[in-house]
C-alpha cells in the first residue's frame, strides 16, 4: 500500500463512515416520542479534554491536564472514541513501568491497546489505582464493553511524541501519533 492511497483510502472511509454512523443513530432517534428533557433544549456539549490534529495518514490526538495523570486519562479518552463507544459494563487491570514519563505514556497506551484487543473490550475510561513518579510505574483499572471495536488502531508510537508541562500555567500537554 503505498502512504497517499492508505491516506486518501484511510482518512477518508473513517469520516464517511462515522457520518454515516451519525445519520443512522439520528434516524432511529426520529421515530421516538419526545419526552419533556429533550423538547425542552439540551445545553451544549462540554468540549472535550483531547483534540485531533492534521496527520497525512495516522491519527495524532493532543490533550491538557491539570496533572500528568489528567493529560493521560485525556489522551487515553482520545484513543478510546476512536475504537468506539461503550459502556463501563467489564474492567481489566494494566500495571506499567518505564525508564521515563515519556516511555509510560507510550507502554501504557500500548498495553491498553493490545490487552482491549485480545479481550475484545471496547474501552470507555480508566481509574488511576496506582501512580509512582519516582519509579514511573503506573496500574489502571480500564472499564469498557466487550463488543467488536469500530475502527482499530496498530500501534502506539513514539513519533512525534510530546509530553511536557507548560511552565507558565502548570498545566500539561501530552500529544500521541497512532498508527492506524
Amino acid at each position: 500500500m503505498g502512504g497517499g492511497k492508505r491516506a486518501a483510502g484511510g482518512r477518508a472511509s473513517r469520516t464517511a463512515k462515522a457520518a454515516g454512523k451519525k445519520s443512522r443513530v439520528k434516524k432511529a432517534a426520529a421515530g421516538r416520542k419526545k419526552t419533556p428533557a429533550a423538547s425542552s433544549g439540551r445545553q451544549p456539549a462540554a468540549p472535550l479534554p483531547y483534540r485531533f490534529l492534521e496527520h497525512t495518514a495516522d491519527i495524532m490526538i493532543e490533550a491538557d491536564g491539570n496533572s500528568y495523570l489528567d493529560a493521560l486519562q485525556n489522551i487515553a479518552r482520545g484513543m478510546f472514541s476512536v475504537l468506539g463507544q461503550s459502556r463501563p459494563k467489564a474492567y481489566l487491570e494494566i500495571d506499567e513501568m518505564a525508564g521515563n514519563r515519556e516511555e509510560l505514556v507510550v507502554y501504557v497506551l500500548s498495553r491498553i491497546l493490545a490487552e482491549c484487543d485480545a479481550r475484545r473490550l471496547v474501552p470507555c475510561r480508566t481509574d488511576v489505582l496506582l501512580y509512582d513518579e519516582s519509579a514511573p510505574r503506573l496500574r489502571v483499572k480500564v472499564w469498557g464493553e466487550v463488543k467488536n471495536a469500530r475502527d482499530s488502531i496498530k500501534a502506539v508510537t513514539f513519533h512525534e511524541l510530546l509530553v511536557k508541562r507548560d511552565e507558565k500555567t502548570q498545566k500539561w500537554k501530552i500529544r500521541v501519533l497512532f498508527d492506524v
